[in-house]
């Protein structure tokens, strides 16, 4: 009886999926909707499960030097990964571009020209520049603008990009400079920043343990199954 009752757990057991790998990816705020939609599908075709991680690029990073078990980086810039691989901490693998970002400036109100909509302002919601590529780019908007000096006691830093955007949305900023990809998820009213008055924000991934996993979420990340997503999104692709 006991032997016979050992064979039909046996059996079963042989029958039951295997138990799907977990695999941890740390994303930059700016990218995490389309991070979630990505990760379901491709939890749906390779019955890995997906756990997301979010922040800022450079709090991310700081959490991998201090040992974070993160499989792979989406960052926001190429900048960061590249450090990371100097450091030794992904095994000497090259970043790769998996898309270009956007600035915008998001806004309740305000039919003038970009400058005085931003001269107009109260307060103005603006990504960290020492830790988010974002917040970078904005400064670097405003000071080409000659816009940085006049306006730098009306900035209000957020830690990433998704914290500026939430205090435009909370009445705690009535501007924001932030990334497009936010604006579109939300549906709000934006004007593009020009591409030329700001460095280019190449948003870099990078494979930071050695697995199998890890291996396939970076190829599916940057194969054409999710370039409509990435898309979809307000990104161009590299």
């Amino acid at each position: 009886m006991h032997i016979l009752l050992f064979c039909l757990i046996f059996v079963f057991a042989l029958d039951r999926p295997a138990q799907a790998q977990n695999l941890r990816v740390a994303v930059a705020a700016n990218f995490r909707d389309a991070a979630r939609e990505i990760a379901d599908r491709f939890s749906f075709e390779h019955e890995t499960k997906v756990a997301l991680s979010v922040g800022s690029t450079g709090q991310l990073a700081g959490q991998i030097l201090l040992g974070a078990p993160f499989d792979v980086f989406l960052a926001a810039d190429r900048e960061t990964p590249a450090k990371l691989i100097r450091q030794g901490h992904a095994n000497g693998r090259n970043s790769r571009p998996y898309a270009l970002g956007r600035l915008v400036l998001v806004t309740s109100d305000g039919t003038e020209p970009l400058p005085q909509r931003l001269m107009d302002a109260t307060r103005i919601a603006v990504p960290n520049p020492r830790s988010a590529p974002y917040g970078r780019a904005a400064k670097a908007y405003l000071e080409r603008s000659d816009l940085w000096a006049k306006l730098e006691d009306k900035l209000v830093f957020g830690q990433s990009a998704s914290a500026s955007f939430a205090a435009v949305r909370s009445g705690a900023a009535d501007r924001g400079l932030i990334a497009l990809s936010l604006a579109k998820t939300h549906g709000v009213d934006y004007w593009p920043i020009p591409t030329d008055q700001y460095p280019a924000i190449e948003q870099h991934v990078l494979q930071v343990s050695d697995t199998e996993e890890a291996a396939a979420f970076v190829q599916f990340l940057l194969s054409p199954a999710s370039e409509s997503i990435i898309k979809k999104y307000g990104y161009g692709l590299p």
